[in-house]
């Protein structure tokens, strides 16, 4: 999932914490305001930025590891084939910090 916050307070009125939700259940909700959209999943971000016209926006994720499940989906992410068997341009964990993101697939470390 793709949430500046913890929890889903402020943007869907939701006294629950992001991790302690499945996709299931993430994707049946719908922001308090206009225009009304679900949370974003990051592929979802990533095929938006691979649209034509776009090339030139670069994503910038804050990647947070607080427990061993943040970790676990890191690695899975970062372990399996990305958007059309596009491999991210490192081959190893990511550490905690920032990752710059290409649209395209190419991850750097910034």
């Amino acid at each position: 999932m793709t949430c500046q916050d913890a929890t889903l307070k402020r943007c869907f009125g939701v006294n629950k914490y992001v991790i302690d939700c499945d996709w299931a259940y993430l994707k049946t909700l719908r922001t308090l305001k206009e225009p009304h959209d679900r949370m974003p999943r990051l592929v979802d971000v990533l095929e938006y930025l691979a649209s034509p016209g776009l090339e030139e926006i670069w994503l910038l994720l804050d990647i947070k590891v607080r427990t061993t499940r943040c970790i676990l989906m890191l690695c899975t992410l970062f372990s399996t084939d990305g958007p059309a068997g596009q491999r991210p341009s490192h081959h190893h964990a990511p550490h905690r910090g920032d990752h710059r993101v290409r649209a395209a697939g190419e991850a750097t470390m910034a």
